[in-house]
């Protein structure tokens, strides 16, 4: 087994002077690190340094990308002869990407990496002094120098779903995990049990014949009615149509799914299911900005002959990974403005030199505060990202609608009250009637049609029997 390691160079929108009087625009060279089985996170970074560029047209100093993408190791079953598992863990491969990018003179890094792989190139970046914006959800611990988190902090996010899970008042809930997401798992059952709710606890495995079948009869056996479900986007079309299976998408069920991405699989299946499906959204697919940022990454995508949407659901599509990586590079364009000049050097992993320009970069990307694809950006004096809006949705029969907005100043504000689906179906109704004597002498000749059948009826009413 071995780990492929892809390097693309990208050039992107650089002049080179010339005698004849031409403007010489110099090139800042900026590095993205991703893994993954998906490659869009190179395309799209690629997008992004182009629209950071073309923003930036008046600048002298235009941005070039160097790119590195690490494929995760299969786990082979040599008996078998299956795979069994993915090894996501590189952090080998990341440090080599890091050290190759550094000889080149990159003056920050984008990262989208799992947690072994982000720890070592963070190391290397702290020790040489070059910023990394982070594009994936960032450890608790505090950096050294010099991290950004673009995602909202995990247990910022966490506090948004517990936030309505209290706002519908859930009691008892089942929770649902996959063991990639065990960390935004434990702080749900945290935030869970400190306000009291009892949790039934369901690891979602993947059964080879079955798939999540078996997890969620165990479910429906538990007699639950609400449910908490944390899982990729790559799983969650599958969890979902699974439940619907064994017969979970009545209108007794209700979901939160922890995934800003919800927007953008497939939920057709469930509009007409009557059950309640509820989640939230970093970027709202309407905004203009979301939608220029969509039709680029489609243009892209056109050029490389890859699969594209149609327009009108483009900006449907964007993960928030994207949008967040879009903001990333402008971020990072907006902030080199306030830098008047500044020397690039060329750094090895096997020496004790460092950038002297990168601590001063890092702590105005920390005081920028600026409005993008995935709302308000604004960091903490830790390079977290401190303040942010949500869009509450619910799937309805016309499709996503939101119902209201959270943030971590306000909370929740909705929209809407009357959220959840109702219908007269299996309800039991108490029906009350008010008797009014009535002596009815007799009927006049001058009486209208209508009043006389009012009369009868009225006459009509008294003698019924009522059991």
């Amino acid at each position: 087994m071995f780990v492929k390691v892809f390097i693309l160079i990208a050039v992107l929108c650089i002049k080179i002077s010339s005698n004849e009087g031409g403007v010489s625009i110099d090139s800042t060279l900026v590095g993205g690190l991703f893994e993954g089985f998906d490659q869009e996170g190179l395309l799209v970074f690629n997008v992004a340094v182009d629209m950071a560029n073309k923003k930036q047209s008046h600048y002298g100093r235009h941005l070039k990308a160097t790119l590195a993408y690490i494929e995760p190791e299969y786990v082979i079953d040599t008996v078998h002869k299956s795979i069994v598992g993915i090894n996501w863990s590189m952090p080998m491969a990341a440090m080599e990407m890091m050290c190759s990018m550094l000889r080149r003179g990159v003056v920050a890094v984008f990262t989208s990496l799992s947690e072994s792989s982000e720890d070592i190139v963070q190391s290397i970046c702290d020790s040489k002094e070059i910023p990394v914006i982070k594009i994936t959800a960032s450890s608790e611990s505090d950096p050294e120098c010099c991290s950004i988190s673009m995602y909202p902090h995990r247990s910022t996010v966490v506090r948004a779903f517990s936030d309505l899970v209290q706002y519908f008042k859930w009691k008892n809930f089942a929770l649902l995990y996959e063991m990639s997401h065990v960390d935004s798992f434990l702080e749900v059952l945290k935030v869970s049990t400190d306000t009291g709710a009892t949790v039934d606890i369901h690891l979602l495995h993947q059964n080879e014949t079955s798939g999540y079948r078996n997890v969620w009869k165990d479910v429906r056996k538990s007699k639950a009615t609400k449910f908490i479900v944390i899982c990729s986007i790559e799983n969650l079309s599958d969890v979902l149509q699974q439940a619907q299976e064994v017969g979970l998408m009545t209108i007794k069920y209700n979901y939160i799914i922890l995934n800003f991405d919800l927007h953008t699989i497939d939920l057709s299946l469930y509009q007409y299911s009557e059950a309640n499906i509820f989640g939230v959204q970093l970027i709202d697919p309407t905004a203009p900005l979301v939608i220029e940022a969509a039709q680029e990454i489609q243009l892209a995508k056109k050029k490389r002959k890859m699969l594209t949407h149609p327009p009108h659901i483009t900006a449907w599509k964007l993960r928030a990974s994207s949008a967040l990586l879009i903001d990333a590079v402008n971020l990072f364009s907006e902030t080199l403005k306030d830098m008047h000049s500044f020397t690039v050097l060329q750094l090895s992993c096997n020496a004790t030199d460092n950038w002297a320009y990168g601590s001063t970069i890092y702590n105005f990307l920390k005081m920028r505060t600026m409005t993008g694809l995935t709302g308000l950006i604004k960091f903490d004096h830790k390079g977290f990202r401190s303040e942010f809006n949500l869009n509450i949705i619910q799937l309805k029969e016309g499709g996503i609608a939101k119902i209201g907005t959270w943030s971590p100043k306000d909370g929740i504000k909705m929209d809407n009250s009357s959220m959840f689906k109702d219908n007269l179906k299996e309800k039991h109704l108490n029906v009350m009637i008010s008797w009014v004597p009535i002596r009815i002498i007799g009927f006049s000749r001058n009486l209208t049609p209508s009043i006389r059948t009012a009369a009868r009826s009225c006459w009509e009413m008294t003698n019924l029997k009522v059991s």
